[in-house]
């Protein structure tokens, strides 16, 4: 399977296909047109997941953190046209480990 902007299988251990939990990006101001630059994913438990959770930026994200020396590692499928996998800082993850995910 092919990772899209829009879905992606849980990076992992392939558990779930998901759809993005968190989305950044924008509308361009001319030509009204959507864009984005980065999304999170979360392998849900409550879909049957392992609770992993991982994000992936657009080829634009991926210019966008290089321009501002922010690192992007691992190319998915979809990267090597117009997408790059990108991993939060280590102090992101320790934050997004902290959440009570059952609330």
């Amino acid at each position: 399977m092919s990772r899209g902007v829009d879905y992606d299988r849980c990076v992992h251990d392939g558990c779930v296909e998901a759809t993005p939990y968190f989305k950044n990006g924008g509308t361009t101001i001319g030509k009204r047109e959507e864009y984005r630059d980065w999304q999170i994913f979360r392998a849900d438990p409550s879909k049957g997941g392992c609770g992993n959770s991982w994000s992936t930026a657009t080829k634009q994200g991926y210019a966008s953190r290089t321009a501002k020396g922010q690192p992007t590692r691992g190319l998915t499928r979809t990267a090597m046209v117009d997408a790059v996998h990108s991993l939060p800082s280590e102090a992101f993850r320790r934050g997004w480990d902290l959440i009570d995910w059952s609330r």
